[in-house]
């Protein structure tokens, strides 16, 4: 390990929601790699001093920590079919196979909480937790919802967490519990929105309650919590006014900066955003590895 600096790579890391959450923690990303294009785009506009491999097979470069969200298509709750075959969950072993490469002193692998809660996906999870094994780290394994841990969101997760030293296992502890703050107080407090643009005109009402323009299903409102942000939070989703969301404070509820560059219609930018980790509760989960690696 470095001295006084730690040193990170993510291996499917969005459109940089793991690199920000580093970054609250002062540990610097030196690589990264994507296998969704319109985030690779997303992230070199918002990361220019940091590497992109375009391969994950080429990856290299010593690292203290290795990060990263392998694509959950087949175990999402948006894919009602729980597909086992799906290719996408071949690409935890893959994230495994950089593990065992460039061996970092710790691991946090995030992915769909259906992995270690489903009976449907009790063999893969057996065998990528196998595999882990194999390359011979030490790991934790949990469900962890965000809301739990000051997120406005509710996001709930399975997280494997592996060190290189069995020590190092056992000193680490999560973070504390604390309670969520409320969705709507960490809205930007702008309202110079492009009304037709960011804003999509008022959902649809009757008796039964509010409903999307686009469908009869029930419409989410955020309060004191949020549901989870996805990418159909810009059409789903509604202010306590009874507005959509504007893609700037779907963006603040995930726990992106302000000023974080997010390009193309309103579905990519929202897609862009929901596609992956809380940032607020992965900087307090990074934060905790920290400590013991410090």
């Amino acid at each position: 390990m470095r001295q006084n600096k730690l040193f990170a790579g993510v291996c499917f890391g969005g459109a940089g929601h793991w690199a920000c959450a580093l970054k609250n923690n002062d540990i610097k990303t030196t690589w990264y790699y994507e296998l969704w294009k319109p985030a690779v785009k997303c992230f070199q506009s918002n990361w220019k001093d940091v590497y992109v491999f375009d391969d994950i097979d080429e990856i290299n470069g010593d690292v203290d920590i290795i990060v990263g969200s392998p694509h959950c298509n087949g175990m999402s709750n948006a894919n009602p079919k729980n597909d086992i075959n799906h290719p996408a969950n071949k690409l935890m072993f893959k994230f495994a196979d950089t593990i065992g490469y460039i061996r970092p002193n710790v691991f946090i692998m995030e992915e769909s909480h259906r992995l270690l809660s489903s009976n449907t996906f009790k063999n893969l999870s057996f065998d990528i937790l196998s595999k882990i094994d194999d390359i011979g780290y030490h790991f934790n394994i949990y469900i962890l919802d965000a809301n739990d841990y000051g997120s406005p969101q509710r996001r709930q997760r399975s997280y494997i967490i592996g060190f290189k030293s069995l020590l190092s296992q056992k000193k680490f502890k999560l973070p504390v519990k604390i309670k969520s703050c409320m969705a709507t107080k960490i809205l930007p407090k702008n309202n110079k929105f492009k009304v037709n643009y960011d804003y999509r005109p008022r959902p649809r009402k009757n008796e039964k309650g509010l409903f999307s323009m686009y469908s009869n299903n029930r419409l989410r409102m955020i309060g004191e919590n949020c549901p989870t942000i996805t990418g159909w939070t810009w059409r789903d989703t509604c202010h306590p006014s009874g507005r959509f969301l504007a893609i700037p404070e779907i963006s603040a509820i995930m726990g992106f900066p302000r000023d974080y560059i997010f390009e193309g219609s309103l579905a990519r930018k929202c897609s862009l955003i929901g596609k992956g980790v809380d940032i607020r509760f992965t900087t307090r989960l990074l934060k905790s590895v920290k400590e013991v690696l410090s």
